[in-house]
């Protein structure tokens, strides 16, 4: 503007000039492109302009200069043409000369100076405060986003100072604070949670995703083998969750290699079940004597690797009893319990061993025949059930448990080796043999035993027993005929142990050797479990009959309460007829035990004996029958000064008036007649006083 004057003013000097030299001095306006100045004005008289520009420069927006200097938020950017002391003021925005994109005009230009401003339609978005992001132009609000992208800056003036205002094509989500976004959440099998941001695209960002846990319950890290393969996972943060760990463990898959010979084949944990790392294996078959349990290959059950040996082997004189079976050839082998379905018939004409004792029989080196004697080594318990035993042929056992809970009618003989024996009733039959064995190199020899209700050993019936303890209700031996009846311990240095918690009933000669006896009621001669005793004169035997003991304690008490009690008939020992038995530290072995006494055999006492009458007592008594420690019948004649008696009860010629009489195990000893004879230390005692 001011140029323009100044150009102007130039023109009208130049025109004025020539025209004052040509004309009277007549003053006019002549204009550019007029060379006539048929157009001019003329002005009459020339006056200063200065003094009339005052009006003009009000007229045209122009102030003061010393008024624009009073506003702080505006500067000077022009003065007026017609007077220099007023200017152009404008505001402090109007900075730019030129506003080049993406900065465009805002408004009207003052004095030659432009207020420029973003382009508005590209640029809208602002950053009003730390969590705030707007749109200027529709004012929509976006919170916890930041204004990004292209930017654009211009100049503006506020609050008394210049200010930078910058503009920016989006407003967007700080991806370090929000990562997440809700697909992600839910690909990864959780929910969005914390804080949200929505950018000005229309996305928005979670800062976390939360994996529900009652689904998501481990750490997919903490587990030793990984997860399942099918399982979904759930990221929460830096941490992946899983609803449960793969169980590839030791139950499972036992195995942590497969360096195991025992195996065949075999499957991983990862193929399996898909484990997502590490390394455990199972069997799925195994080689010849093994079988899979629990997923490891470990040796069969002495039952099933006998089956296995006896294939391999091709062995034809032996087979493996099948419970309710009877067997096909002559050598049974029992190698597992039978269960109640086993049946005296299947045992007939058989020589029946357990596996233990057959795999004490096999040799060789190769892992069978090792395996059948690893795992072959107990006895097994044959259950006999049924009552079928008439048949006379015998039955053979080794290393067995035979528990029948019927009648055990013995009518064809029995051997029993290394046996455990459990029944009801144990009959063995008049004129039959029956041998229990004691063998230390077969097993079953530290647990070998007779418990039962009753054992009855009939007339002329042979019974020998060596190395069994007992455990019996009531025991009745009619062996009237004087056959070898003899339980022997194992041996001096540890006694067997006889115990019979009802009666105990004697007729003719029986052995004990080796053993503690525990009877509650021992009758010796009286037949019918007592209730025959009394004077017997016919020819029965019962009146004749002995017990002989060898290294053997015979107990009339037991602590704490035990009283037992010993009824003899007249003629009726319990003691050894003959020798002298010492034990291992020097002294004689037999031994009577009261709770007030205990009678060592020695140079006083060979045999407690029942005299007929007071005379047998001190003269000749006769010859009886007895078992000498080898379990032999032998005969001796009790007469004379050559064996010591101790007679108990005189008869029925003495005044006691008793056939019989009772030794209790609370009496006490004494040297007194009550009502019959002494006679040099035979010493006559009527019932009741021991």
């Amino acid at each position: 503007m001011r140029i323009l004057y100044k150009t102007v003013w130039l023109c009208l000097l130049a025109v004025c000039c020539c025209t004052m030299a040509a004309l009277p001095a007549t003053a006019k306006v002549c204009f550019v492109g007029d060379p006539d100045c048929a157009s001019g004005t003329d002005f009459g008289e020339y006056s200063d302009p200065k003094e009339e520009g005052e009006s003009l420069c009000v007229d045209e927006g122009y102030i003061t200069k010393t008024a624009c200097d009073a506003q702080p938020t505006k500067y000077v950017v022009g003065y007026c043409p017609y007077n220099s002391d007023y200017v152009m003021c404008c505001g402090r925005e109007y900075a730019y000369d030129k506003c080049v994109y993406p900065l465009v005009a805002d408004g009207e230009k003052c004095g030659g100076k432009y207020k420029c401003k973003c382009d508005s339609g590209k640029y809208p978005y602002k950053q009003q405060n730390a969590t705030l992001c707007v749109n200027t132009a529709t004012g929509a609000q976006y919170m916890n986003s930041i204004a990004s992208g292209a930017s654009c800056a211009y100049t503006g003036y506020s609050n008394n100072q210049t200010t930078t205002n910058i503009y920016f094509t989006e407003c967007l989500c700080d991806r370090g604070l929000y990562p997440k976004t809700e697909q992600e959440c839910t690909e990864n099998g959780s929910t969005p949670a914390g804080n949200s941001c929505t950018d000005s695209n229309g996305n928005t960002y979670y800062s976390a995703c939360i994996c529900n846990e009652d689904f998501y319950k481990v750490i997919s890290s903490d587990c030793k083998y990984g997860t399942y393969i099918t399982d979904p996972l759930c990221t929460q943060g830096d941490v992946v969750k899983a609803p449960k760990c793969c169980e590839c463990n030791i139950s499972t898959f036992p195995y942590e290699d497969m360096n195991h010979e025992e195996v065949e084949t075999y499957t991983s944990c990862e193929k399996e079940i898909g484990c997502t790392r590490g390394s455990r294996y199972k069997a799925t078959s195994c080689k010849l004597g093994y079988k899979i349990d629990g997923g490891k290959c470990v040796p069969k059950d002495c039952d099933e690797i006998l089956v296995d040996y006896m294939n391999e082997k091709k062995i034809k004189d032996y087979s493996l009893y099948e419970t309710g079976k009877t067997p096909s050839t002559k050598n049974v082998i029992v190698a597992a319990d039978t269960g109640y379905g086993a049946k005296w018939e299947n045992f007939y004409n058989k020589k029946v061993i357990s596996g233990a004792a057959y795999a004490q029989t096999i040799t060789g080196s190769d892992s069978l025949t090792k395996l059948v004697k690893q795992q072959c080594s107990e006895a097994p318990r044959i259950e006999i059930s049924g009552t079928n035993m008439s048949s006379t042929s015998p039955l053979d056992f080794t290393s067995v448990i035979v528990d029948s809970s019927s009648s055990w009618w013995n009518k064809g003989g029995v051997t029993c080796t290394n046996c455990g024996i459990e029944g009801f009733v144990i009959y063995n039959d008049s004129g039959k043999s029956m041998e229990l064995k004691y063998d230390s190199g077969k097993p079953n020899a530290d647990n070998m035993y007779v418990d039962a209700y009753e054992l009855v050993i009939g007339n002329k019936s042979t019974f020998s027993s060596t190395g069994y303890d007992y455990t019996l209700d009531n025991l009745e031996i009619k062996n009237t005929a004087y056959s070898k009846v003899f339980f022997s311990g194992k041996s001096a240095s540890s006694y067997n142990t006889f115990r019979v918690t009802g009666k105990y009933t004697q007729g003719g000669a029986a052995g004990f050797r080796y053993y503690n006896v525990y009877s509650a009621n021992t009758y010796i001669g009286c037949p019918n479990g007592g209730t025959g005793c009394g004077y017997d004169k016919d020819n029965t035997g019962y009146d004749e009959s002995g017990i002989s003991i060898y290294f053997t304690n015979w107990y009339l008490w037991e602590n704490p309460t035990n009283s037992y009690n010993l009824y003899m008939e007249s003629r009726s020992y319990l003691g050894y007829p003959t020798g002298q038995y010492l034990d291992n530290w020097g002294n004689y072995s037999n031994r009577i035990i009261g709770r007030d006494f205990m009678w060592y055999y020695t140079s006083v006492n060979d045999v407690l004996y029942n005299s007929e009458d007071s005379g047998r007592c001190s003269g000749a008594i006769g010859t009886l029958n007895y078992i000498d420690s080898n379990g032999s019948v032998r005969k001796i004649n009790f007469s004379g000064e050559g064996h010591r008696l101790l007679c108990v009860g005189n008869g029925h010629n003495g005044s006691c008036g008793n056939r019989y009489v009772v030794w209790k195990g609370t009496g006490s000893h004494s040297e007194s007649v009550n009502g019959g004879n002494c006679d040099a230390k035979r010493c006559v005692f009527c019932a009741g006083v021991l």
